[in-house]
């Protein structure tokens, strides 16, 4: 069995995949598996698919009936269940040369990390690099900031530890819409992230627009059921996803009203409910803003003091204890 399992999804007719396979196959790294879930492909894909499994055997092609992302993406990493290490790429983007190698170095090096991405160069229509503002964050307590906010790795990037995957259970199906977020919750509950600063995949432009689109049309609630479920998790409570695609705003305004009648929810946990509450206009409480002071202090940690600590080489059980002292929780 390979180190790395890179996972390729593919459905209908995205030609792109030929240039994408051949990416993974010129890697400098070379022990890799490429898994290829398949879905509703046409027959020039096919061809392609047909014609790169037999010129190399580390090419699989898994072909399935049953739509949706989240079931392709665990559908291929079950198939290889004693990789190492799980690399994800789209089927129109491409992997820069030394990827792969650059991620496994990373994860060996550091044990605790889970999940590492990387910076993307942008490609347009005619495969024209274009300028990119987009830059994610590096550190873990930067990415963990910035997941309530959006996604702070760029899913095409991502090299994940094959037993943390496992320990999670993978991609849950009932996320159409936000699997990578919702998985990127459950994998910073069991460990720390990070993000090189090297460019590790050139990424469409026309894939970007049209997430953009969605996002902004149809998923507002998918956007914050993540977070909502990791509160949940934080405070004990079981996540019931009964009803969540069919109506993910109710499943929303439910869960929230759940959240706020338990006594276990502090400060915190109320401010982030009820700034989703405001974002998707649901009736309920406001913020209580008679303790901004408080909410600015609880700033204060997270964007100076935390980065001074790091500065300083102080450990991370003396920061714990500096944001959980200010949040008015039990520390590590």
């Amino acid at each position: 069995m390979s180190t790395v399992s890179v996972i390729l999804p593919v459905h209908g007719s995205r030609t792109e995949i030929d240039r994408a396979i051949l990416s993974v196959v010129s890697q400098s790294f070379p022990d890799w598996t490429l898994a290829i879930p398949a879905f509703q492909t046409s027959s020039e894909v096919d061809f392609i698919l047909k014609k790169w499994s037999r010129y190399d055997k580390r090419i699989n092609v898994l072909y399935t009936d049953e739509p949706g992302i989240p079931a392709a993406l665990n559908l291929a990493i079950f198939a290889f269940p004693n990789s190492k290490y799980i690399a994800r790429l789209d089927s129109d983007d491409i992997m820069l040369p030394n990827r792969l190698l650059r991620q496994f170095r990373y994860l060996e090096s550091h044990p605790k990390c889970v999940i590492v991405g990387g910076q993307r160069i942008l490609l347009g229509e005619n495969d024209q690099v274009l300028f990119n503002k987009t830059w994610y964050s590096l550190f873990d307590f930067q990415l963990r900031s910035k997941l309530n906010i959006d996604s702070p790795f760029a899913h095409p990037a991502v090299m994940i530890r094959g037993d943390a995957l496992e320990r999670v259970g993978g991609y849950r199906r009932e996320f159409q819409s936000s699997e990578d977020l919702d998985l990127w919750f459950r994998l910073l509950e069991i460990g720390s992230g990070h993000n090189l600063k090297s460019r590790v995949v050139a990424y469409r432009t026309q894939k970007a627009e049209k997430r953009e689109s969605r996002n902004n049309e149809n998923i507002e609630p998918w956007k914050h059921i993540p977070l909502l479920c990791s509160i949940l998790r934080g405070l004990g409570i079981q996540e019931d996803l009964d009803g969540i695609q069919v109506d993910p705003r109710n499943w929303c305004e439910r869960m929230i009203q759940v959240m706020r009648n338990t006594s276990k929810s502090t400060f915190l946990v109320n401010h982030l409910i009820n700034r989703v509450s405001q974002d998707l206009n649901l009736e309920g409480k406001k913020p209580d803003f008679t303790q901004t002071h408080r909410f600015i202090r609880q700033k204060v940690v997270w964007r100076l003091v935390f980065p001074l600590l790091i500065l300083r080489h102080k450990s991370d059980r003396i920061f714990w204890n500096v944001v959980s002292r200010e949040l008015g929780v039990e520390g590590s």
